[in-house]
């Protein structure tokens, strides 16, 4: 599928008067059938056996349209997914806007071929009808695109279509000028009936006086023939491969591809072990080592990788968004030399490129295809060029190319609407987002072809790690693509046995060894905040793999080598930092991935299944250990070491690391009382701590700098069960006579939880992926609030501690599961009436 031509479906409403209105502008636009929108379809549409979709661009690119929209106000329709149904199946509209240039339906019946005799099964058919792409962007693969994704549509569940069906004008007929005067068309460069024959529809009866062509005023012209066209498919597989122009791609991993780490009780194990014992080693044949020579790329996954370079070579913006992201960012995994390298070798390549560089992108694709089909090689001596050199210039793959996507996205996510960087270069206030869109897209993309890879590597690793993150701030912290991604990220990781500090380390320059360590610990780190905000077991599992974090070094000295850098390894503290109080890309990695370790134990204790003996004394030593993490940690790093009135580019980052240890002892905290009923004012305490802080961070600013994705995280994560606790508690004691046995400052917590609830109410804006949630918890928050302030009758049995009722309502740490978001009750403490 073309990247830059790829679309959406939205499903037609037929319930809403501007859907109507716009489909009966498009049927009069192609001279077709308008008169059937709002009696026969509509009520087909609410049935189900007719389902009308809108073709909506993704990336929605429309810039580039606007000299050809412009002239027609039909062009401008803008409107929101918000039909409930489709198949005659209830969905969730999403609200969102777009613009449709054209529609296409799938429908399971076609009452008007009913009485002809057709050859076709009995089930799992479907008809391809009512298709129809606007005249002023007819022939920029807009119809492939739309006709590829409604055969993957009707290919994949639930559909599981075995054959589509389709109708048209004859090719004769359309070829007919007289017709084409009539019905206010032209001569087609290539009728209907070929280009679905291309597509691997086939003829399988014609039917004479099938349509009765009406002229502009609504005159019989005459009848045309009508051809029959059937097209065979299978339901797709998630191992089949992508689908492409109604073509299944064949994976490019060939049998003998490596098959990457393997370990201990693999079947190769015994022989590598004793390797030395073998008298002679068999030699590898050239097979076995360059499995990928003389790849063949299909067409159209050829076609589409030039479309992602080209894409790239359109982003002038590229530079100024990754230069940008490395000054504000600490979250970094991908080293700046290595990105700079690879930004370098781009423009280098671009810059040789005619003004027509279609052929020259064609055979950079196909190379970038073979180099990706390759295993990456390195040896103990490598240096820093010799390893770039292997994924750049003529090596350049596609796992390179893809972290300039996902980087540039995560800048853009943080970079204001009004930044006058971005809006002079893309020349339209709204191109923020929709670029924002493409980007993801191009991202998954690359990705796409990463997956028949011959091997793993720590590139790989490093985009999958990026574009988990670029989605969970696009998306929503709960993304089940973010998920999905981690998942991704994870298999990775243990394939390529970045989980080991020393596998490979024979052959693998130092700088390397740490490079992947800091890929590793990025990766562990992000699966268990990832595993706390939903709730879910983590991914990776720390007791199988090594825990050192990466030296607290500069990535200069880690390239330098000899002297230089046993130097530095000698001068580093006993906790592994660096004595000059400087800080390295790596530092915040090493006390992210640290605090990690301990949120691994803490999520076995909370999330765990088997009986908690000794909890106290569990809870006690994990909270000592995390002490310990702390107090070796860097001033430079520690919130509680920095003053308050200090803003700079890291603040937010430190802030993170604060409340992520806070969250430990929330979280254990949680745990004790669960199953002893003890320290409630413990947890009040850090409660009220964890609360503060996020208050506080509110006050972070910066003029070039947007943190609104960032900050929803962090309210959400931190700010939304500390303020359940506290607002739980208050709600008890406004119904128990005094003294309570947790006291709490009642003035100062009413109006810091009135401040947080506010945040609720804009910290997401419309469309960004945490905003119906926020929204949500502002809904739930709020309505205790309003009870602690005017408190309701109390029944007899009221709540005799602070987790009675926040067992349902709290649900541990996963605030998504507080409250049933499809109710309107809230689930309040036991014994309180609302």
């Amino acid at each position: 599928m073309s990247v830059n031509s790829k679309v959406a479906l939205f499903p037609w409403d037929p319930e809403s008067d501007i859907h109507r209105k716009t489909l009966v502008e498009q049927r009069v636009e192609c001279s077709w059938h308008q008169e059937k929108v709002e009696t026969e379809w509509r009520d087909r549409q609410v049935r189900g056996d007719k389902c009308i979709y809108w073709i909506v661009r993704i990336p929605s690119d429309e810039s580039h349209l606007t000299s050809d929209i412009g002239k027609q106000p039909l062009e401008h329709a803008i409107l929101q997914d918000t039909a409930t149904s489709i198949n005659a199946v209830p969905r969730q509209p999403t609200g969102k806007a777009f613009i449709p240039i054209g529609h296409i339906s799938l429908d399971s019946k076609n009452p008007d071929a009913e009485h002809i005799d057709l050859d076709l099964p009995s089930d799992n058919v479907f008809w391809i009808k009512t298709f129809y792409v606007r005249h002023t962007i007819q022939g920029k693969g807009i119809g492939r695109a739309a006709m590829d994704e409604v055969e993957a549509m009707a290919a994949r569940e639930p559909l599981l279509a075995k054959t589509l069906m389709l109708d048209t004008v004859h090719k004769d007929d359309q070829m007919n000028e007289e017709f084409a005067r009539a019905t206010g068309g032209g001569v087609p460069k290539m009728t209907n009936q070929e280009w679905y024959a291309r597509r691997d529809y086939r003829l399988i009866k014609t039917v004479p006086n099938y349509y009765p062509i009406l002229d502009k005023n609504g005159e019989v012209v005459w009848d045309i023939k009508a051809v029959f066209m059937r097209k065979d498919i299978a339901a797709s597989s998630p191992g089949a491969g992508s689908m492409g122009n109604g073509r299944l791609f064949v994976p490019l991993e060939p049998p003998s591809a490596l098959p990457g780490y393997l370990g201990s009780t693999s079947y190769s194990a015994i022989l590598t072990e004793h390797r030395n014992e073998i008298p002679f080693e068999p030699e590898e044949t050239q097979e076995s080592t360059d499995s990928s020579a003389g790849l063949v790329v299909e067409p159209d996954r050829l076609q589409s990788g030039v479309d992602v370079l080209r894409f790239l070579y359109n982003l002038t913006v590229r530079d100024m968004l990754i230069a940008r992201f490395y000054v504000r960012t600490w979250n970094i995994v991908v080293p700046k030399m290595v990105m700079d390298e690879i930004l370098r070798s781009v423009r280098h390549i671009f810059t040789g490129f005619s003004d027509d560089p279609t052929a020259q992108l064609e055979e950079l694709a196909n190379q970038i295809f073979q180099n990706t089909s390759r295993p990456m090689q390195t040896h103990k001596s490598m240096s820093i060029e010799e390893y770039c050199t292997s994924f750049t210039g003529r090596n350049l793959r596609w796992e390179a190319l893809g972290s300039i996507f996902t980087l540039c996205g995560m800048q853009l996510i943080i970079t204001p609407d009004r930044d006058p960087d971005v809006t002079q270069a893309l020349n339209d206030p709204g191109a923020k987002d929709r670029l924002l869109e493409q980007l993801t897209v191009i991202s998954a993309v690359c990705l796409g072809f990463c997956d028949q890879t011959s091997s793993a590597n720590e590139l790989l690793a490093i985009l999958q790690f990026s574009d988990t993150m670029l989605r969970t701030q696009q998306y929503g912290d709960s993304s089940y693509q973010a998920w999905r991604r981690l998942g991704d990220l994870v298999s990775t990781i243990y394939a390529a046995g970045l989980h080991l500090e020393n596998n490979g380390a024979e052959n693998c320059p130092f700088f390397l060894r740490q490079w992947r360590r800091r890929c590793f610990t990025g990766a562990f780190y992000m699966d268990k905040m990832i595993a706390t905000f939903v709730g879910r077991p983590p991914l990776m599992n720390g007791r199988f793999c090594t825990l050192d974090a990466p030296l607290d070094l500069s990535d200069e000295v880690l390239v330098a080598g000899g002297d230089v850098l046993s130097k530095a390894i000698s001068e580093l503290d006993s906790a592994g930092w660096n004595r000059e109080g400087i800080l390295h890309p790596v530092s915040p990695i090493r006390l992210r991935y640290q605090l990690s370790v301990i949120r691994e134990e803490t999520l076995e204790v909370v999330l765990g299944t088997r009986e908690q003996h000794n909890l106290v004394q569990k809870s006690e030593e994990i909270q000592a250990k995390s002490r310990a993490i702390w107090e070796s940690a860097p001033d430079r790093l520690r919130y509680d070491r920095q003053a308050n009135d200090e803003f700079h580019d890291g603040s937010l980052s430190i802030a993170y690391y604060y409340l992520d240890y806070l969250y430990t002892c929330f979280l254990l905290h949680r745990a004790v009382i669960k199953h002893t009923d003890t320290g409630q004012a413990e947890l009040c305490d850090v409660s009220r701590r964890l609360l503060a802080i996020v208050i506080h961070m509110n006050t972070f600013r910066a003029p070039m700098i947007d943190l609104g994705r960032h900050f929803s995280w962090i309210v959400l994560t931190y700010g939304v069960p500390s303020a359940s606790v506290l607002l739980l508690e208050l709600l008890r004691q406004s119904h128990e006579p005094g003294p309570h046995a947790v006291p709490l400052p009642r003035a100062e917590l009413v109006r810091n939880l009135s401040v947080f609830i506010s945040f609720l109410s804009w910290v997401a804006a419309p469309g960004h992926g945490n905003y119906h949630t926020c929204k949500q918890a502002e809904k739930k928050l709020s309505h205790i609030l309003d009870q602690i302030l005017d408190p309701q009758p109390v029944q007899q049995h009221v709540v005799d501690d602070v987790t009675t009722g926040l067992d349902n309502f709290l649900n541990w740490s996963n605030y998504n599961t507080i409250w049933d978001f499809n109710t309107d009750s809230l689930p309040l403490a036991e014994g309180f009436a609302p």
